[in-house]
This record gives C-alpha cells, structure tokens and sequence, in this order.
C-alpha cells in the first residue's frame, strides 16, 4: 500500500485531456512527488539545479519537485513499485517533536525565498501551512520561538 509519508500531490490545473491521456497509460499528472521513486531528466537538472542543502530533512522533495514542475510536466507512474523499508509505517499526522523545527523553518524559506511556486499557489500553501502548523504539534514553545526569529 502507498506510503502515507510519500504520497505525491496532483496537479490541480492539469487539463481533463492531459488527466485521461496520462491515464491511459497508468499515470496521474503531479504537482510535487517525494523523492522516493523519483526519476528526474538530466535536462531539468541543469535547467533547475539541484536541490537545496539547507532544506535536508524537511521539504527538501517537496521544494525541489514544486521547482521542477512549476512550468515542466511530472506524472505517478501507478505500475511503479517501491519499497521503503521503515521501521513504523508512519503518518503525516503525528507529531514530529523537536524535529518540528525543520519544518517551520523549510516551509518559511519555501514561501519566502523559493521560486517553486506561483504567487496563487503561494497563497494557498500559506493558508494550509498556518492551519497544520496550529494543529501538528504540541510544541508551543517551538511555534513561538520562531515567529520571533522568523
């Protein structure tokens, strides 16, 4: 069964045609794809470069593929299969702990800093970022502490 933890979003302006003709051949057009499994061209390489160092831990896929695939195409191949060999099957829903500041933290760079996204696409992912940072951690401190440092 998919990977809670790797779990690519589609592309919400993919056209009806381009969703069927992926489709057809066992694919989903996406907007962003964890690195498990992912297979990028040498070409967008070294169109984008690649991915940021300071994002290691937290993000760092999930900037890079939105780089990528901001203006170029990217699909889930449905017939790919992939073994991540975890210790827990793990959820998005549990609180990481202290590890939590990596993710404030990437997700502030991202919005901030990154040419991933498109100024809409912006908005939304601010929205949803405040919405899971209140509701994904029990670490108040952490919150508080970098609202101040930003």
């Amino acid at each position: 069964r998919p990977h809670p933890m790797n779990t690519p979003r589609t592309r919400p302006s993919a056209s009806r045609a381009s969703v069927a003709r992926a489709a057809r051949r066992g694919c989903t057009p996406v907007r962003t794809a964890s690195f498990v499994s992912m297979m990028v061209e040498a070409d967008a390489i070294r169109a984008h470069g690649l991915p940021m160092a300071d994002y290691f831990l937290w993000n760092d896929d999930f900037e890079y593929s939105a780089r990528l695939l901001r203006r170029g195409r990217g699909y889930l191949v449905h017939g790919s299969t992939v073994e991540h060999r975890t210790r827990t099957f793990g959820s998005t829903d549990v609180d990481p702990g202290a590890r939590f500041v990596f993710e404030v933290r990437n997700k502030i760079w991202m919005l901030r800093l990154s040419r991933a996204l498109s100024p809409a696409e912006r908005v939304t992912h601010e929205a949803a970022a405040l919405r899971l940072t209140n509701i994904s951690t029990t670490h108040l401190d952490l919150r508080v502490h970098f609202l101040r440092v930003g």
